[in-house]
């Protein structure tokens, strides 16, 4: 779960940070047209580490260009991550007081979707049994976990934008509630950069059922993502996770 939050949650909001949007240069398809990204085959790792099955069911798990309204776009994520990647998970476990990659785990990143200023993006996991998936759970029900994203993203930031940012304040997020658990946080930081100040969101919200495991981010620029949109679309996430 920590190698995988820190990717789903931090890494997609500083790219939006950087470029103050979701308008860059993609090859994204659109939401409406009724196909669907090309695939990427997930790493040789991954396939040694996870039974097909639990990788099958990782993939249904996550959103569809489908799920979005027209004018949504879509492009497919990385399905592994480099090696600052790495270095942030390590710390951010350290902080939660838990250590060592879940490598037996079935992982798939979702499309990351956008439209205007506005992203989307979802994976999920299949963790290899039980003992892993209790851990993973108390660990996002935990105390610990709105202080770590924080003081993650007061780092993550620092590092991105040269200077640290003016506020990071993570609150609880009221969602509907999907399988065993269901658990959101509603991150809000304010950034100056270049002459500038910037109000950045970050929805945040982990399901969890079984061995199933799916975290969906939702970012918008100087206003929170459209709430209405975000029910339905993890109302869309839990139904699928409540299938399993």
């Amino acid at each position: 779960m920590r190698k995988r939050l820190i990717s789903l949650c931090v890494l997609p909001f500083l790219a939006l940070a950087a470029c103050g949007g979701g308008d860059g240069d993609t090859s994204a398809t659109d939401s409406t047209s009724g196909s669907t990204a090309t695939s990427i085959a997930p790493p040789t790792s991954a396939l040694r580490s996870a039974s097909g099955a639990d990788l099958e069911m990782a993939k249904k798990l996550v959103l569809l260009p489908a799920d979005f309204p027209a004018g949504w776009t879509s492009e497919p994520a990385e399905q592994s991550d480099d090696a600052d990647d790495e270095a942030a998970s390590d710390e951010f476990e350290d902080c939660l007081g838990v250590g060592g990659d879940d490598s037996g785990a079935a992982d798939w990143s979702g499309d990351d979707f956008s439209m205007d200023s506005s992203e989307a993006g979802s994976s999920a996991s299949v963790v290899r049994d039980e003992a892993t998936y209790q851990n993973d759970i108390e660990v996002i029900r935990g105390p610990l976990l709105p202080t770590c994203l924080e003081d993650m993203f007061t780092r993550l930031l620092t590092d991105q934008v040269g200077t640290a940012p003016t506020a990071v304040d993570v609150a609880p997020l009221e969602v509907t509630e999907y399988g065993d658990v269901t658990v959101g946080f509603q991150v809000t930081i304010t950034v100056s950069a270049r002459g500038e100040t910037f109000t950045f969101y970050a929805d945040l919200v982990l399901m969890g059922k079984d061995r199933a495991e799916v975290f969906a981010n939702f970012f918008g620029v100087g206003q929170p993502f459209d709430p209405a949109l975000q029910e339905s679309l993890l109302a869309k996430l839990g139904s699928r996770l409540d299938a399993v």
